[in-house]
């Protein structure tokens, strides 16, 4: 069930990170009269910059509403979030992907207000025990509560402000378990083998091989001379280990890996999983098991081997693979439905887009 547990966090992750400052004190019905401008420049404006009203409503559904506040925010944050994942870079969007990145906006946060209204009117509510918990949930699978707020590119958010937000994601968590996920069945016995049948790959092994190497370092491109002294000393190791030394203990004298201090131990691996070249692949997985293997020319220099154990590629069985199966397909489920009752969500709000703003593509 961890892994269900997991998806469950992490849906709960992003409807606060979509959802704070949209929730309980926000505006979420459209104004009985016009609000008053506020026409505060963002810091760093240049003088005739034209700013932003925030209180301006830009799309209206019955009685819920969205601001030009709201919106602005939403798409700060989710900048500031693919920044940080690209190491600083602004992502580079046309004007026709950013206007369809922020009517997209619009929609997701007109359809979190609804939510959040059909919960309360269905008389849903939410302890502080239950806010504190879920809380204590996210900041641990992040680490922590700062890398936390880092990540979703929530810094600077008040613990009031999580809180109520918190709340409010919990509240749209039961409301979408209850109209949601409570219809969806376990999974038969037939519907789990036929799940696994068309998804065999996802329980395959690939070939494996535990293997210990000794390591003389020479640059790729380096001068005849250094390549020679280079052959010339892992020639001299490989000597010492045919006349009845042991792998190890010449591994840890003198090899120059970073494996030297196990007694040149690199344990498991897969293809490629070493990064030193296909030839170090192909005398790896060729190797016979117990046997002193080399010298190969690898990307770090001349390397020794000696296989000492082999496994070979392997699909789990149905039988093998069932508690597996039992554990992912009903959060995959819950993802399917959750997406269709989001899109049918989207399709039955009549959104009536205000002054500049248009009808989405």
């Amino acid at each position: 069930m961890r892994f269900v547990r997991i998806l469950a966090l992490m849906a709960s992750v992003m409807l606060i990170v979509a959802c704070v400052g949209c929730g309980e004190g926000e505006q979420t019905s459209a104004p009985k009269a016009p609000a008053p401008a506020a026409m505060q420049a963002p810091a760093g404006a240049s003088e005739g910059t034209v700013a932003t009203d925030a209180n301006k409503v830009v799309a209206k559904s019955g009685d819920l509403a969205v601001t030009e506040g709201e919106v602005d925010e939403l798409l700060a944050r989710n900048l500031k979030y693919s920044m940080m994942m690209s190491g600083g870079k602004m992502p580079e969007l046309t004007a026709q992907q950013k206007e369809q990145q922020r009517r997209n906006t619009i929609r997701n946060l007109m359809v979190s207000k609804l939510l959040l209204n059909e919960a309360k009117a269905s008389g849903l509510t939410v302890t502080d025990k239950e806010i504190d918990e879920k809380l204590e949930q996210i900041y641990k699978m992040y680490g922590s509560k700062e890398k936390f707020l880092q990540s979703s590119g929530l810094s600077g958010t008040s613990d009031e402000s999580l809180h109520e937000q918190m709340a409010d994601t919990i509240l749209r968590e039961k409301y979408i378990e209850k109209d949601v996920y409570s219809h969806i069945p376990e999974p038969t016995e037939d519907e789990m083998q036929k799940w696994y049948d068309e998804n065999k790959s996802k329980f395959s092994t690939p070939e494996t091989v535990k293997v210990k190497t000794i390591t003389v370092n020479v640059a790729e491109g380096a001068s005849e001379a250094d390549v020679a002294k280079a052959q010339e000393r892992i020639l001299s190791l490989a000597k010492r280990i045919k006349k009845g030394e042991a792998f190890d203990a010449v591994a840890k004298e003198a090899s120059a890996d970073r494996w030297a201090p196990k007694g040149g131990e690199m344990g498991l691996i897969r293809r490629g999983q070493a990064r030193l070249g296909d030839k170090f692949d192909e005398a790896a997985f060729s190797a016979e098991v117990g046997k002193l293997t080399g010298p190969v020319r690898t990307t770090a220099g001349f390397c020794l081997l000696e296989a000492t154990e082999k496994q070979p590629a392997k699909v789990k069985t149905y039988e093998e693979a069932k508690d597996q199966v039992k554990n992912w397909l009903p959060g995959l489920r819950k993802f399917k439905a959750m997406g269709e009752f989001m899109s049918k969500k989207k399709s039955e709000l009549k959104i009536e887009y205000v002054g500049g703003e248009q009808q989405p593509l």
